[in-house]
């Protein structure tokens, strides 16, 4: 198979951008989810990751709403990592992932409360 390619102009305009949004680690929501984590698995830092992807963080931005993209899974034998298994043609989460995840956001949000976190 041959492939011929010609020249051709090509006119296009740019209808708009979205950049990449950064929020603030110093925050009351941060903190509980590091004190949550860190809890949970004393061992494993608490990072900041750059993702690609379109979300409506920026959107929420500019109102003044800090976002993160909070969701707390683990590795288990014999299971894909979850960053293989996220939007893919076989996207899924274990029912045990699904439980864990669960229950950090919802220590999450107790911690930001002042809500004792009872395990």
């Amino acid at each position: 198979m041959e492939i011929h390619w010609q020249a051709v102009r090509v006119d296009y305009r740019i209808e708009g951008i979205q950049l990449s949004v950064e929020n603030d680690l110093d925050t009351p929501v941060y903190r509980a989810i590091q004190r949550v984590m860190r809890r949970r698995t004393p061992d494993v830092p608490i990072i900041p990751i750059l993702q690609t992807g379109g979300t409506e963080r920026g959107l929420l931005k500019k109102v003044g709403v800090q976002t993160y993209g909070f969701k707390p899974q683990r590795a288990e034998p014999g299971v894909p990592p979850p960053s293989q298994l996220t939007h893919g043609l076989d996207e899924r989460i274990s029912v045990d992932n699904l439980l864990y995840a669960t229950r950090c956001l919802f220590d999450v949000v107790c911690d930001v409360n002042g809500i004792e976190i009872i395990d």
